[in-house]
């Protein structure tokens, strides 16, 4: 399950439950969708806590939605998560679409303030503490 809402950054995207291949491809497609019609420059706020580790196949759909929307003229990305395993997927993922360019990864169960750190760097490109936000791995490596 899934919902893309605009903000004033750009968009905020959330994810929870499971994502197969027919919703990952559906999301792709939206989002796609809903970026084309966007005029310049937006950031994303994608909000995976609720979500639990997917399949490969599926990794593969959404590393082609996340290099779409880097394309698109997309600035920065916060990417929230707090299953260990769901953060290791993500990893993969970012470095597979652009290589750490614009994404943090944001470990939730690590960081309280999550939310504000998130929109901070989505809407202003101010970094999240790095050790404190567990997002080393994707902004420096």
């Amino acid at each position: 399950m899934y919902n893309i809402a605009p903000t004033f950054y750009g968009f905020r995207i959330r994810a929870s439950e499971s994502m197969n291949m027919e919703e990952a491809e559906e999301m792709k497609l939206e989002l796609i969708g809903i970026l084309s019609a966007k005029s310049g420059p937006f950031a994303l706020v994608i909000d995976l806590r609720g979500l639990v580790p997917f399949e490969p196949e599926v990794s593969e759909v959404i590393v082609e939605a996340h290099a779409a929307c880097m394309r698109m003229s997309c600035e920065r990305t916060a990417i929230i998560v707090e299953s260990p395993v769901l953060r290791g997927q993500v990893t993969r993922i970012c470095f597979s679409a652009f290589p750490g360019k614009s994404d943090r990864l944001i470990c939730a169960s690590k960081v309280p303030d999550w939310e504000e750190r998130a929109v901070a760097w989505a809407a202003n490109g101010i970094e999240p503490d790095s050790e404190v936000a567990g997002n080393a791995a994707v902004t420096r490596t």
